[in-house]
C-alpha cells in the first residue's frame, strides 16, 4: 500500500496520464474533422464550378439554336422568293420544263444569296450545337455525382464535428473539475459570466488574438477555391455545429448587417484590419466597443449558405471593412 504521498503522487500522475490521452483525443478528432472539411470544401467549389459550367454550356445551346433556326427561315424565305421569282417569268413553258427551269433556278438564286459566309456559320453553329449538346449531358451527369458527393462529404463532416465536440466537452469538464477544485471557496463563488449575452467573453486565448469560434472547429487552406460566377473564395470557412458562439478576435469594435449573398454578417475592427464574419445564425447585442473573446455572434448557415453545412466564412480586411482581403489560414492556424 503506497504512503499518503506516494499515494497523492500518483493519484496525480494518473489525472495527468488522463489529461494527456484526453488532449490526444481533441487534437486527433479535430485534425480528423478538419480533413473532413477539406473533403468538404473541395465538392463545393467543384459542384460550384460545374455549375457556372452548366450555364455557360446551356446558355451556347439556346444561343447556338436560336441563331441556326434564324439562319434556317432566312434561307427559307429566300429559297421560297426565288420559286415564286421564277414561277413568274416562265408562264410559256411546259409544267416539265418550268419544273426543271425553278429547280435550277431556286439552287442558283438561294446559293448566290445566302452567301459563303452565312453558310459556313449555319454548318460551324450545328457542329457547336452537337458539342454542346455532348458537354451539356457529360456535366449534367458529373453535377449529379459531384452532388452526391458533397452529401457524403456533409454527412462525414458533421460526424467528424460532433466527435470533436464530445472529446472537447470531456476535457473542458475535466479541466473545469481540476480548477474547481484548486481555487479557493472565495474564488470559486465569484461572479464569472456565465450567460452568452451583450458582454460575455470566453475563449480569450493566450495572445493579442482569440479564434473567432469558440468551440469545435474544422477548417482548411480553402482559399482561392472556385465560387459561382466565376468568383474564387476570398476567406477560410470555419465549420462547427450550428449555434457555436463566434466571438471578437480582437478587441475594437462590432457592427452587423444582412446581405444578399453572407447573410447575417458581422464586422470587428481593430488594430488596423476588419474582420469579417458571415453566414451566421444570430448576432448578439448591437454595434458598440468589443473585447477580445467576447461574444457577437452565432455559427449558421444564412445567406447563399442555406442547405450547406453550418459555418461562418471568416475573412482579414487590412485598412477598414473594404480593405484588401488576404488568406487568413496562417493566422487561424497559430489561434485556433
Amino acid at each position: 500500500m503506497f504512503p499518503a504521498n506516494a499515494s497523492q503522487t500518483q493519484s496525480r500522475l494518473n489525472k495527468t496520464d488522463e489529461l494527456t490521452k484526453l488532449k490526444a483525443e481533441v487534437a486527433k478528432a479535430q485534425k480528423d474533422a478538419s480533413a473532413a472539411s477539406a473533403r468538404y470544401s473541395k465538392a463545393y467549389g467543384d459542384l460550384e464550378k460545374i455549375s457556372d459550367e452548366l450555364a455557360d454550356t446551356q446558355s451556347r445551346l439556346s444561343t447556338a439554336e436560336t441563331t441556326i433556326e434564324d439562319l434556317q427561315v432566312k434561307a427559307s424565305a429566300q429559297a421560297k422568293n426565288a420559286y415564286i421569282r421564277m414561277s413568274e417569268t416562265s408562264q410559256n413553258n411546259t409544267y416539265e420544263q418550268k419544273v426543271d427551269e425553278v429547280r435550277r433556278d431556286k439552287f442558283l438564286s438561294t446559293i448566290s444569296e445566302f452567301d459563303d459566309a452565312q453558310r459556313t456559320t449555319l454548318v460551324s453553329l450545328k457542329e457547336d450545337l452537337q458539342i454542346a449538346k455532348d458537354e451539356l449531358a457529360e456535366i449534367q451527369k458529373n453535377r449529379k455525382e459531384t452532388v452526391a458527393q458533397l452529401a457524403e462529404e456533409k454527412k462525414s463532416l458533421d460526424a467528424k464535428l460532433a466527435s470533436a465536440t464530445k472529446a472537447k466537452k470531456e476535457l473542458d469538464a475535466k479541466l473545469a473539475k481540476q480548477a474547481k477544485s484548486a481555487r479557493t471557496a472565495k474564488a470559486s463563488s465569484g461572479s464569472g459570466r456565465t450567460s452568452t449575452g451583450v458582454g460575455t467573453i470566453i475563449n480569450p486565448g493566450n495572445g493579442p488574438m482569440a479564434c473567432p469560434i469558440a468551440g469545435s472547429i474544422a477548417f482548411s487552406n480553402d482559399w482561392g477555391r472556385p465560387r459561382s460566377g466565376g468568383r474564387s473564395h476570398k476567406g477560410n470557412d470555419l465549420f462547427s455545429p450550428r449555434g457555436t458562439p463566434n466571438v471578437a478576435v480582437v478587441s475594437g469594435t462590432v457592427f452587423f448587417q444582412t446581405e444578399g449573398t453572407g447573410g447575417i454578417s458581422a464586422y470587428v475592427s481593430g488594430g488596423g484590419n476588419t474582420y469579417y464574419y458571415t453566414h451566421l445564425s444570430s448576432t448578439v447585442g448591437g454595434p458598440r466597443a468589443v473585447s477580445r473573446g467576447e461574444v457577437i455572434g452565432y455559427t449558421g448557415s444564412s445567406g447563399n449558405a442555406a442547405g450547406g453545412a453550418a459555418h461562418t466564412h471568416f475573412e482579414i480586411r487590412q485598412g477598414g471593412p473594404n480593405g484588401t482581403r488576404v488568406n487568413p489560414y496562417a493566422t487561424l492556424r497559430s489561434v485556433c
